[in-house]
């Protein structure tokens, strides 16, 4: 039988930026968030991408970043060594969990299971894959 590796918590949703009281999902990630869909185009982010495959920038790919989360711990260690507070959303994170080591090096393929949730009878649960360590984006920052 497989045991968790940690028991996580839920701290903080958004969507593009903005907070949300909940998130849903469906097989293309966050509904209504910019980074959901089976596929995207190549971009500033797949350098490594692009110089090792016969594709070319704008090319269409398989979506890995349907979403995005982040660690409460590990974005408290660097607001502290940066000795700034970054806003929650600015990072366009769908996701802030907290209680779990280490988030940001998780294997790729560990699953995030989130507890059942039953609305009008009917029972779903989120399994959320995790596939890589996302970079920073340039143009994620929140509009003043």
């Amino acid at each position: 039988m497989n045991h968790p590796i940690a028991k996580g918590k839920v701290e903080h949703l958004a969507i593009n930026g903005k907070p949300v009281t909940e998130v849903m999902f469906d097989l293309n990630g966050p509904v209504g968030d910019i980074h959901s869909g089976f596929e995207r185009k190549l971009s500033g982010h797949d350098n490594v991408y692009i110089a090792t495959s016969n594709l070319k920038k704008g090319a269409p790919v398989f979506n890995w970043r349907t979403w995005t989360g982040l660690s409460w711990e590990e974005l408290a260690e660097i607001e502290e060594a940066l000795d700034h507070k970054i806003p929650e959303g600015c990072l366009l994170e769908n996701i802030t969990f907290s209680g779990i080591p280490n988030f940001s090096k998780l294997e790729p393929g560990s699953r995030l299971v989130l507890p059942y949730y039953n609305e009008g009878g009917i029972t779903t649960q989120a399994i959320l894959a995790i596939w890589e360590e996302n970079a920073p984006c340039a143009t994620g920052r929140q509009k003043t």
